[in-house]
């Protein structure tokens, strides 16, 4: 489906350009394949399963506590490897 307006020359068709980059940047962001878990981290090195099917390309951990977590190797194509300072949740996002 196109979104394009045709304009020729002048500012109609600069704005055209803009956003039809825009939106091939919006099809790149929606394309993307993401993976969102919940897991409890322990103080030694914790697996916690992705669901992505390959290995991420980026890993995001938002603990919801007052904890230090780290990556204790690299994520596989099933899984993220962690560990943190104390026992907590944490959100999970791979993509």
């Amino acid at each position: 489906m196109s979104r394009r307006f045709h304009y020729k020359g002048g500012p109609l068709e600069e704005a055209n350009e803009e956003l039809d980059s825009l939106w091939r940047r919006v099809d790149e962001i929606a394309a993307r394949k993401l993976s969102r878990v919940q897991a409890q981290v322990g103080m030694t090195e914790t697996e916690v399963r992705h669901g992505l099917g390959r290995t991420p390309k980026d890993v995001r951990v938002l603990p919801r506590s007052d904890a230090r977590i780290w990556q204790t190797r690299n994520p596989s194509d099933t899984s993220v490897f962690l560990a943190a300072s104390v026992v907590c949740m944490v959100d999970v996002t791979v993509e």
